[in-house]
């Protein structure tokens, strides 16, 4: 038979502990790898021009996919960022 959802409008599936919240989010954030390159020897693998090349491909496959969703028929969540 048909097996029923247990799950009802409403009913909380993932809760955020207060601790992990940020006090303000914050619009841009910059990251510093000055410290994994002295403490680890880290360096980076990918270049910046790469990096960007390599989201825009992303996103664009991204749209793609939604492009043909909507066509199809379906419908489609688009994302705010």
């Amino acid at each position: 038979g048909e097996m029923e959802l247990a799950v009802r409008p409403g009913d909380v599936l993932v809760a955020v502990d207060p601790a992990y919240y940020r006090p303000t989010e914050v619009e841009h954030l910059c990251g510093d790898a000055a410290r994994a390159r002295a403490g680890l020897g880290w360096a980076p693998t990918v270049t910046f021009a790469e990096l960007v090349r390599e989201m825009a491909r992303a996103d664009l496959a991204e749209a793609l996919r939604e492009r043909h969703l909507l066509a199809g028929g379906y419908a489609v969540k688009v994302g705010s960022e």
